[in-house]
């Protein structure tokens, strides 16, 4: 009995130490023997666990990896484009929480990083997982494709039927019509309350459907770029990267690795959520747009009509995936968008840039006089030339009077106006090659008499008007012109050549 007592036991031994191996192999056993761990649980590590490259959260002595989040791209942009999103739903509790003060470490294979990028993004809510979507006005209904408008994993990637069509056609929620003002700008449906659920009516392809889904996929959409330039090396491995003191609270996209939740804080401060999340760094858009922009200045000397600014740049600047924009801010700070296009019709230059010249150009109904400012992204785009085409000046015509007091009735009087062109091109005032200039004399009764332009000389630069007689009375000669003509003398003398005339008639009588 003790001897089948020991085999049994030994045996039972033998069988509880090879059973890990038979579930795991040997590469592995250890883990069947460690504390089961929660995937969405943050984990402290040690510098010596690092992965190089990676952004972590420093946290006391240990580090945190900044939160692994789904989304529809991957790496850093030096330029924000809301068409990159984000989604979480229990990875959020993956994104450390960094307070005024923190430090962002990294091991790197290089001690010379300049800066890391930092990407802020805007927090859109609470939705189901769609972005990128647009509204039909034709059909009054939502449009997406499932295949790129869907974040994996989602409420809406599990719910929407996509069997017969990935192109979906969302018609109704909770019954009522959808509208174009349930969609942000990044096209993500903005009409939803935190994990409140909802019935979607949709067509798939032809095919109409209904399905309900959960608002829980908390979305964050591409908004402001910077770079984190206050890095510091370690004597322990690795490199601390400083976030800059007037950083707003938000989130923020590290080394195009990995999210953080930055409260603008002391540690341990209230948790801001939604829109207190979404202050904006810059002042105005003129600020920002400085602040990611190449610069140029554009003046209009005086109020102009149909000028067209153009933007001539060197395509094969352009690395694959940037986006180009192209703002004109005018001195009142109205933004004008760009368009990306062909040579416009009225530029006649005949400059040579090579196969790869592109035009961005915008059609102005009128410009304020001042300094205007064109903005291009990226900084880094090789741009040819900054012009503005046909222009013409729309300026009220400049009024100038000048009046005579006539004490004694007078024969034989001439009013004459003398006038010259400034440096100012005449056509660029009226779209005509010659000047504008005209007016009128107005009697003591008020009756008027338009002046008369000179022809005897080539330059036309006189304006009169002969009057045979003038009744004593106070006359007004009123002068209309543009700044492309200066008046220089408005005068009244006797008329020489009628007086000459009149006393050869007399003569023969």
């Amino acid at each position: 009995m003790h001897t089948l007592h020991f085999k049994f036991k030994y045996l039972l031994t033998c069988c509880v130490m090879m059973f890990p191996l038979l579930l795991t192999g040997c590469d592995r056993e250890v883990v069947i023997f460690k504390e089961n761990t929660d995937p969405f649980a943050q984990q402290k590590i040690s510098s010596d666990d690092m992965v190089p490259e990676t952004p972590y959260a420093m946290d006391g002595t240990g580090f945190i990896l900044t939160g692994d989040v789904s989304g529809n791209f991957s790496g850093a942009v030096s330029i924000a484009d809301p068409k990159r999103v984000l989604w979480m739903e229990k990875k959020e509790s993956l994104v450390p929480v960094m307070y005024r003060n923190s430090l962002i470490a990294m091991k790197s294979n290089t001690t010379d990083l300049k800066s890391v990028s930092c990407e802020r993004f805007r927090d859109a809510g609470y939705s189901i997982g769609i972005y990128g979507a647009v509204f039909n006005e034709q059909t009054g209904m939502i449009d997406l494709d499932a295949q790129s408008n869907i974040g994996e994993a989602t409420p809406a990637y599990n719910a929407i039927d996509t069997s017969l069509s990935t192109e979906i056609h969302l018609e109704s929620i909770n019954g009522t019509k959808v509208t174009a003002d349930m969609l942000d700008g990044s096209g993500i449906l903005n009409c939803f309350e935190k994990d409140k659920s909802y019935t979607i009516g949709y067509y798939a392809g032809t095919e109409y459907k209904t399905c309900s889904i959960t608002a829980s996929a908390h979305m964050l959409t591409s908004w402001e770029t910077f770079s984190l330039t206050d890095i510091t090396m370690t004597k322990k491995g690795y490199l601390a990267i400083a976030i800059p003191e007037d950083f707003k609270s938000g989130w923020y996209y590290i080394g195009g690795a990995g999210l953080i939740k930055y409260l603008d804080e002391d540690y341990g401060g209230e948790d801001l959520t939604g829109d207190d999340l979404n202050v904006d760094y810059f002042d105005s858009e003129e600020a920002k747009q400085q602040a990611y922009s190449q610069t140029y200045a554009v003046d209009f000397t005086e109020k102009t009509l149909n000028p067209t600014v153009e933007v001539i740049y060197d395509k094969s600047s352009i690395s694959s995936g940037q986006t180009v924009s192209v703002t004109l801010i005018s001195p009142d700070g109205t933004i004008y968008a760009l368009n990306d296009g062909a040579k416009p019709a009225m530029d006649e230059s005949d400059y040579q840039y090579g196969e790869n010249v592109g035009y961005f150009s915008v059609q102005l109904k009128e410009a304020i006089a001042g300094k205007w400012h064109v903005y291009i992204q990226p900084k880094e785009m090789n741009v040819y030339q900054v012009q503005v085409l046909s222009n013409k000046i729309n300026e009220e015509a400049t009024e100038e009077n000048t009046t005579f007091a006539i004490d004694n009735d007078l024969k034989n009087q001439i009013f004459v106006v003398n006038w010259s062109l400034t440096d100012i091109p005449t056509k660029s005032i009226t779209g005509q090659e010659q000047p504008t200039v005209f007016g009128k004399i107005i009697y003591p009764d008020g009756e008027t008499f338009d002046l008369l332009t000179s022809d005897n000389t080539d330059e036309k630069t006189t304006l009169y008007y002969k009057a045979s007689y003038l009744p004593a009375g106070s006359y007004t000669v009123r002068v209309y012109h543009y700044s492309d003509v200066q008046i220089d003398k408005i005068e009244l003398h006797d008329d020489a050549d009628a007086m000459e005339e009149e006393t050869v008639i007399e003569a023969e009588g």
